[in-house]
């Protein structure tokens, strides 16, 4: 039978090569979303996430790295088994996606490093032609945090509690996302994606630099009028706001730098359109589709 296609994985099929290239705009469905449990935070020695800081949560880049034995060790440290006689095939450097990466295929698993050698993307390429089993049970949310501390300690990442939990369908999200001085910065943080049994289906880490921050920002009533429809260009015109955003722009390769922008979209969250308007310029730089 096919290859049991997730709407993580749809999301998820240009990382493995791009190495976690942003897609704007593009969002997952949350249909339930809780906060971690309060009072927790990074790990001793390293300051507290909060709404105004995050830290960087990522293992110590390796200078040298044997990625067969690396890929391997991975694999099973996150529950998966590599069976005897299967060979890592190693592909070094992506230039579609404008940086260099190392990615990794072996057997159903995939990963990649970046140029830095730091680990960057896992995926667990799940079937129903039996080589992998259903999930047995459908563990609670509590449950599913304490499997995510044990996958995040097998990748040695010491990072505290995910600031967001999300249950999807069919699998869970755990996500510390980026924020900096208060503004989310697009696909970048680190995430995990669980099965509902609470197996390792997923896990993702991207942190860009970021461009200067302008000295003087459009207002976001400014940033409104940017777009043809918030103002009426081509008909009534739209009811719309927007949020300040790191974004790395659709042209922009995988590792440039975010640029500070006003996201606008339909006031409330609705709708299936969103536009990237320069904080500094006030210009339009990217328009989206929503992901509902």
């Amino acid at each position: 039978m096919g290859s049991r296609k997730s709407r993580i994985h749809g999301a998820a099929a240009a990382l493995v090569g791009a190495m976690l290239v942003a897609a704007c705009g593009s969002t997952a469905a949350t249909p339930s979303r809780s906060a971690a449990p309060s009072g927790s935070s990074a790990s001793s020695g390293s300051p507290a996430a909060s709404a105004s800081m995050s830290t960087q949560p990522t293992a110590t880049a390796s200078a040298e790295i044997d990625y067969g034995a690396a890929a391997k060790a991975i694999v099973e440290a996150l529950g998966g088994t590599v069976p005897p006689g299967t060979s890592a095939v190693v592909t070094y450097g992506d230039a579609s996606a404008g940086s260099s990466s190392v990615h990794v295929a072996l057997g159903d698993w995939q990963m990649a490093w970046d140029a830095r050698r730091v680990l960057r993307h896992v995926f667990w390429e799940q079937s129903m032609d039996g080589a992998t089993p259903p999930p047995s049970a459908n563990l609670s949310e509590a449950q599913i945090l304490a499997r995510v501390g044990v996958l995040a300690a097998a990748l040695k990442l010491d990072i505290g509690a995910p600031k967001e939990v999300v249950a999807q369908e069919g699998a869970w999200m755990a996500a510390w996302p980026r924020l900096v001085d208060g503004v989310p910065a697009e696909e970048n943080g680190t995430r995990f994606w669980l099965n509902n049994d609470g197996t390792f289906l997923q896990y993702t880490y991207g942190w860009n630099d970021l461009a200067p921050k302008p000295t003087a920002l459009v207002s976001e009533a400014q940033a409104t009028q940017a777009v043809d429809t918030c103002r009426g260009g081509a008909g009534p015109a739209a009811k719309c706001e927007a949020t300040l955003v790191w974004h790395l722009q659709s042209t922009a390769a995988a590792d440039d730098p975010l640029s500070l922008c006003w996201i606008v979209g339909p006031k409330g969250g609705g709708g299936d359109w969103r536009v990237w308007v320069d904080a500094g310029t006030g210009e339009v730089v990217d328009v989206a589709a929503q992901l509902n």
